[in-house]
């Protein structure tokens, strides 16, 4: 988690979570959802409440772990349920890792047919291809995914549909 158990626990924060969201290592949302995962936490509704940081999006909170997925998620779709209620906006959860794997959370339950890489004169982009039929599927805008990757991992990228 972002802040320690004891921040989470309280509304104050100690003197090195404090000096964290001074540097902008985390943000007030961070501390806002490890606070509420560590409530569900102590509610037995989540199993382990541990998450990296967070991204707000227009139209999203993406929610990035190092843990399974699935755990955020929670049965039945609960934990996400919650989440989205209590932060007024719908989420999603993303596990940290490739750039392959994190398309593939933000994306789902689309299909992902293969990734290209594109060399220009600006530099390198990431051309992600899609099933034309699977374009309805997706939940995320698209210039949100491209948010997140620039954000996640340094990439620009390109949602391409083909077929």
């Amino acid at each position: 988690m972002p802040i320690c158990e004891k921040c989470a626990q309280s509304d104050a924060l100690c003197e090195t979570c404090q000096k964290k969201l001074d540097n902008g290592e985390i943000s007030q949302l961070d501390i806002k959802i490890a606070r509420l995962l560590y409530e569900l936490y102590e509610k037995n509704v989540l199993g382990d409440p541990s998450f990296e940081r967070s991204i707000e999006l227009p139209d999203f909170i993406v929610i990035i772990t190092k843990s399974n997925v699935s755990t955020l998620i929670g049965k039945g779709g609960r934990v996400v349920r919650i989440l989205s209620e209590k932060l007024g906006k719908r989420v999603r959860i993303v596990k940290k890792g490739s750039i392959k794997e994190i398309v593939n959370d933000l994306v789902s339950p689309a299909r992902i047919m293969g990734f290209t890489t594109i060399y220009s004169k600006e530099g390198e982009k990431q051309r992600i291809l899609i099933p034309e039929a699977d374009r309805k599927k997706i939940l995320l805008k698209e210039e949100s995914i491209k948010q997140v990757l620039k954000q996640l991992c340094g990439v620009d990228a390109e949602i391409k549909y083909v077929g």
